[in-house]
C-alpha cells in the first residue's frame, strides 16, 4: 500500500554557467531542509514519524523531488512536497550546512582518475555549452553562491509551466489527480525558463593528456551524441548494452584475453541538447597505446560491419529483462514517466520500450554507430 511521487522541473545545468555552477543541485537539495513553516529538523521529524521519504535530486536537465509514503499518507506527502516547493526558507545556517556536503563531494570526485578523464573529455566536447560542466559544481561557484541567487534560481524554476508531477501506487487514478490538483495548484503559472546558450562547436579530433601521480591510467574516447527526442537513441541504447559486461567483445579481447584493462565499457548520455558517447578503459600507462588501438578497433567493427546476430539478440534480452525489472518498481517508472513528459516525449514513452526495441534490427544500430 505504498504510494510514490515525482515532482519534476526542467533546469539543472542547462541553466547553468561556470561562474554559478551547482546553483542547482544547491537549491534543489535545499528545498527539503526547511520552509516558512517547518523547521528542517520538524520536517524531518514528520516524515520519519510517518516511515516515508522526501529527497531532492538535481542533474543536468532537470531537478525535482521525489517522494514515498503509504497511501494513507498520500496527502499529507503532497502537502510537504508543496510546502518546500512554494515556501523554502533557504535559512542561512542550512544553505551552510548544505554547502559543506556539497563541496565535500566535489572534493570526492577529483579522487577518481575516471571522473577527470570524463571533465576532460566533456570540455573539449562542449565548449561554452553547460554540459561541460558538472551538476555538483566547482568548489569556487558554490562557496560563493548567495541566498539571493538561490532564490532567484528557484523563482525562474519552479513554475507550472515547467513542472510535471507524476504519482504511481495504490490509489485511482481520480484520487490522485484531486490531491495533485488540490495541492499543486498553487504553484505559479510561469514559463519554461529559456535556454540561453549556444551548440557546442568542439573542435575535433583532440587528445587530452593529463599527468596525475597515480599508478591507474584512464582512457576515454568521446563522440558528440544525440538529444533524448533523436530515433537513434533505442539503437544506441542497445549498442551501449552490447559493449558492456564480461560478455562483451570489448571486456574480452582487452583485459581477458590481453590483460591490459581492470575495466572497459562504453556509455552514451542523452541531453535535452546532443550529448556524447564514449568508450573508457583503466589501464597502465605501457599499456594505454595498445588499449586505444584496441578500442579504435571496436568502434570501427560497430560501424563497418556492426553487431554479430548473437551480440545484437543477446543485448536486446538484457534491455528488455532491465526494463522489466525497472517496470516493477513504481518510483523509477513514476521519474521515467515525468522526465519523458517534460521533455516533449510523452510519459508513455517509456511503456513502450519493449515494441520499440523489438523493432530494431542489426543494421538499425549498425547506422546508428
Amino acid at each position: 500500500p505504498l504510494v510514490h511521487i515525482q515532482v519534476v522541473f526542467g533546469g539543472g545545468l542547462l541553466l547553468e554557467t561556470e561562474a554559478d555552477n551547482g546553483l542547482s543541485k544547491l537549491m534543489a537539495d535545499l528545498l527539503t531542509r526547511g520552509t516558512a513553516r517547518r523547521p528542517a529538523a520538524a520536517l524531518a521529524e514528520l516524515i520519519e514519524s510517518r516511515g516515508g521519504s522526501l529527497t531532492a535530486f538535481s542533474g543536468q536537465n532537470s531537478l525535482g523531488l521525489s517522494a514515498r509514503c503509504l497511501k494513507e499518507d498520500a496527502g499529507l506527502f503532497l502537502e510537504l512536497m508543496a510546502d518546500c516547493l512554494l515556501h523554502p526558507a533557504f535559512e542561512p545556517d542550512e544553505v551552510a550546512k548544505q554547502k559543506a556536503v556539497q563541496l565535500a563531494a566535489i572534493r570526492k570526485q577529483r579522487e577518481s582518475p575516471l571522473f577527470e578523464a570524463r571533465e576532460a573529455v566533456r570540455r573539449a566536447l562542449f565548449p561554452n555549452h553547460p554540459y561541460r560542466l558538472t551538476p555538483e559544481g566547482n568548489a569556487e561557484a558554490v562557496a560563493a553562491l548567495t541566498r539571493a541567487e538561490l532564490r532567484a534560481c528557484h523563482a525562474r524554476t519552479v513554475v507550472g509551466g515547467n513542472m510535471v508531477a507524476a504519482i504511481f501506487g495504490d490509489l485511482l487514478d481520480s484520487e490522485a489527480a484531486r490531491l495533485a490538483e488540490h495541492h499543486l495548484a498553487a504553484i505559479p503559472a510561469g514559463l519554461k525558463p529559456a535556454l540561453i546558450h549556444d551548440r557546442p562547436a568542439p573542435e575535433l579530433p583532440q587528445t587530452i593528456a593529463l599527468a596525475r601521480p597515480r599508478e591507474q591510467t584512464v582512457l576515454v574516447m568521446g563522440f558528440p551524441g544525440i538529444d533524448v527526442k533523436d530515433p537513434r537513441r533505442d539503437a544506441l541504447d542497445l549498442l551501449c548494452e552490447a559493449l558492456n559486461g564480461l560478455s562483451s567483445d570489448l571486456i574480452i579481447r582487452i583485459r581477458d584475453e590481453r590483460g591490459l584493462a581492470y575495466y572497459a565499457g562504453f556509455w552514451q548520455q542523452p541531453g535535452v541538447d546532443p550529448g556524447y558517447l564514449a568508450f573508457y578503459a583503466g589501464t597502465r600507462a605501457d599499456a594505454a597505446e595498445t588499449v586505444e588501438a584496441l578500442i579504435l578497433e571496436e568502434a570501427r567493427r560497430m560501424a563497418g560491419p556492426g553487431l554479430r546476430a548473437e551480440e545484437f539478440n543477446r543485448a536486446l534480452e538484457q534491455v528488455l529483462a532491465n526494463h522489466h525489472e525497472r517496470l516493477q518498481r513504481n518510483r523509477d517508472v513514476a521519474l521515467d514517466c515525468a522526465l519523458h513528459e517534460l521533455y516533449g516525449l510523452g510519459y508513455a514513452y517509456v511503456l513502450d520500450l519493449e515494441r520499440r526495441m523489438r523493432s530494431l534490427t542489426a543494421d538499425d544500430v549498425r547506422r546508428a554507430a
